[in-house]
């Protein structure tokens, strides 16, 4: 009985012994005294039961806690996730543009070394020749403006890993995602 005053838990006790000794009469007939001790062992029982809700009502309360926890780690992990998506993909991007740049250098300086010669090669190992040339320059290129780097593959791999799974995702947690990508792009 968690009653502030001692009257407050005297007078509630003596109502619930009179609504015990009521029910036994009720549902068997026989009249009762409120102190005998199957009341008092009704009035024990329900005390227990009282105590046995509230801890699980606290139990169920900690646990819905956690579980609220653990969405928001995972709410954030989907952020971080998402933004080192995006700093991966700006990375690329630069990396790409940096490669486009070189690359149109260098179509300009061949271009500018060819018109200096005779003509171009000629016969299919000309062609040969010029193909095997553009594959081996496109690939040091390539090479140099990763920075020596082949990662890119990798987040090649996982941005494609991301575009196949964003569909899969709940609606509102894919929408979230999306608004926060469009916002860092901003």
């Amino acid at each position: 009985m968690t009653n502030s005053t001692p009257l407050a838990s005297d007078i509630s006790l003596a109502a619930e012994r009179r609504a015990v000794t009521t029910a036994v009469f009720a549902a068997t007939g026989k009249k009762v005294d409120e102190d005998d001790p199957i009341v008092v062992a009704a009035l024990f029982q329900a005390y227990s039961v009282r105590e046995a809700g509230r801890e699980s009502a606290a139990q169920i309360t900690k646990a819905g806690q956690a579980l609220v926890d653990a969405v928001n780690d995972a709410r954030k992990a989907a952020a971080e996730a998402g933004a080192m998506a995006r700093q991966a993909a700006a990375e690329r991007k630069a990396c790409a543009d940096a490669l486009e740049t070189r690359v149109r250098k260098a179509l300009k300086d061949a271009e500018r070394l060819q018109s200096t010669h005779e003509g171009p090669p000629q016969g299919w190992r000309g062609v040969f020749a010029g193909v095997a040339f553009g594959l081996l320059l496109a690939g040091g290129v390539m090479t140099v403006a990763c920075n020596f780097s082949f990662a890119w593959i990798q987040d090649a791999r996982i941005g494609a890993e991301f575009k196949r799974v964003l569909p899969k995702l709940d609606p509102s947690l894919r929408d979230k995602l999306m608004d926060y990508f469009e916002k860092s792009q901003r």
